[in-house]
């Protein structure tokens, strides 16, 4: 008992940002239906696994789906399972990941730097732009962000620097190569590739060589492949080598030479877009790694965290498809960095405002807070809904929070700085995410045009055609095996094979062509106008009755 309430004791302070995390993760998402393209996806593969009792093949809208590995789908199932159908239990374990994370940051940092600096981290992870969208979102990246933090976390415990006893270094050693086999189920070897990346790049900064971290190598390469193995054998068995030419040769290989979006960004984007995805403290945490730079090469903590963030952007600035949240594997690093010298500020050890380079740090802390305050209220004016108020709120709240926050911080009262505006970025953060969100609701279309395909193919039994709006929430929220996108130039193809009438969802060029181009008659079910992906559409319910169907129906009600 009494073990276990130093236990509490030691880890209570970083249970509130966790926490905190948490309750933001989940605030209103029951009242947020999935968001296209990947959400639906996720989630539609999950419940066909309960449906069908297949646990092994994931499969979508009558096709296998072979992009990623098969653990999100289990836990989203396992919600599915045990909270019921909908959106809270499809994002529950995205936000259970994202709060773990933000734990294990507080539980690295305090090994590292110091209660003090576990704290400050925590409260910098829990309140950034990437983590808020991950922890609310059903796709792999949010337990993989759990995952992988474990898996450096436990990485630096082996490492005699830690001052880890032999018996909590074995522990650590379990813990890292069980993330390991978990994060393969995850997403592929991301993990394993930047816990390699990151190895490479602390031996060249600080000559910190491999086996110098007591890692078990062969009791923990069996736990990796017991824990990874069986899956891997099992899909290749049922499935052949569908999995492995996708999901290695097209996700993995072929994301090195082109990107799945076709666009080109150069090298340099994961660092310029740290502007957006860990504000407002990418400053401070600048401020932080000059001022610990001369400790770089001494193989101790900062060696450890700098070669973290190096190595994991150099990993990914190989493959030419990328994304703001796939650096986010190392956010933990960078609130940690941030944390390492001002933790030592909070102990008295450092000065804080005592040059050019800090005043200035904490100026641009104050313009990236009103940068974000200017977006929130640009979005919430562009698009008027129920949770414009609380966006206005939010983004007030926001500015008077790193106001007083720099306030404290030029009296060097550094801790109070901290923890006003960690205490006005939450506020905001839970007014986005408990109104503003449920707010864009009433204007998102997708859902109910899937629900009235749903009710208009139970009555009727006619087919559906998709042309334009190609996105997974119509399978999901009707419950339809929708076939694929029909292109443009197969599409006259497709109504004239056609020998009944088909339902179309089409927006209003679309619905112009059908009614000028292709021979039939086209009637309008219902129209709807509203949000598809974000972007104001007007889009109709058509049904298509070719000319061969008409005519047939006039030939019968002739013989009659």
């Amino acid at each position: 008992m009494q073990r276990l309430r130093a236990w509490g004791e030691w880890a209570l302070p970083g249970m509130l940002p966790a926490l905190t995390c948490l309750l933001i993760a989940w605030i209103g998402n029951d009242r947020t239906s999935l968001w296209d393209r990947d959400e639906p996806r996720y989630a539609g593969v999950a419940q066909q696994m309960l449906e069908t009792g297949d646990f092994i093949v994931p499969y979508f809208n009558g096709e296998l789906r072979y992009q990623k590995p098969v653990l999100t789908y289990w836990l989203v199932a396992f919600a599915h399972w045990t909270l019921g159908d909908g959106a809270f239990a499809s994002r529950f374990f995205s936000g259970l990941a994202a709060a773990g994370a933000c734990f294990l940051t507080f539980v690295l940092g305090r090994s590292m730097f110091g209660r003090p600096a576990g704290i400050i981290a925590a409260w910098m992870f829990a309140l950034c732009p990437v983590v808020f969208l991950l922890s609310k979102l059903c796709i792999p990246d949010g337990p993989l962000l759990f995952l992988s933090t474990g898996c450096f976390a436990a990485l630096y415990a082996t490492h005699p620097s830690s001052g880890a006893t032999t018996e909590m270094s074995s522990r650590a050693a379990f813990g890292f190569w069980l993330a390991l086999g978990l994060s393969l189920l995850v997403k592929g070897p991301v993990t394993l590739g930047m816990v390699f990346a990151t190895l490479v790049v602390l031996r060249l900064l600080a000559g910190v060589r491999l086996c110098d971290f007591r890692l078990r190598w062969m009791v923990g390469l069996g736990v990796m492949l017991v824990v990874a193995l069986p899956w891997f054998l099992a899909i290749r068995y049922t499935a052949g080598d569908g999995f492995y030419a996708e999901s290695v040769g097209n996700q993995l290989v072929g994301r090195v030479w082109q990107s799945f979006d076709r666009k080109f960004l150069p090298p340099g984007y994961y660092a310029v877009t740290l502007l957006v995805g860990f504000a407002p403290w990418l400053m401070l945490t600048l401020l932080s790694a000059w001022r610990l730079r001369g400790e770089i090469r001494q193989g101790g903590p900062v060696s450890f965290l700098f070669a973290w963030i190096l190595g994991s952007m150099i990993l990914l600035e190989f493959f030419r498809s990328k994304q703001v949240h796939y650096f986010a594997p190392a956010y933990p690093a960078l609130a940690l960095i941030g944390s390492g010298y001002l933790a030592r500020v909070v102990r008295r050890e450092r000065v804080w405002i005592d040059d050019t380079l800090a005043v200035w740090s904490v100026r641009l802390t104050v313009m990236t807070v009103g940068v974000l305050a200017m977006l929130l209220v640009a979005i919430a004016f562009a698009r008027p809904s129920s949770g414009t108020p609380a966006a206005l709120i939010a983004a007030l709240v926001g500015m008077v929070g790193v106001g007083v926050g720099a306030r404290y911080w030029y009296r060097h009262q550094f801790p109070q700085g901290v923890y006003a505006l960690a205490a006005s970025l939450a506020v905001a953060y839970l007014l986005v995410a408990g109104f503003l969100l449920p707010g864009f609701e009433s204007s998102r279309v997708l859902r109910p045009i899937a629900e009235e395909i749903a009710a208009v193919h139970e009555s009727t039994g006619e087919a559906v055609v998709v042309h334009q709006l190609v996105e997974p929430s119509l399978t999901y929220y009707s419950g339809l095996a929708i076939p694929g996108y029909v292109p443009r130039e197969n599409l006259k193809r497709t109504l004239e094979r056609t020998e009944q009438s088909i339902l179309l969802p089409v927006r209003e060029d679309g619905f112009e062509l059908l009614s000028e181009q292709y021979p039939g008659q086209v009637d309008v079910l219902r129209t709807w106008e509203g949000l598809v992906k974000m972007q104001h559409r007007t889009v109709r319910l058509v049904r298509f009755r070719p000319n061969a169907v008409i005519a047939n129906a006039e030939e019968d009600a002739t013989r009659r």
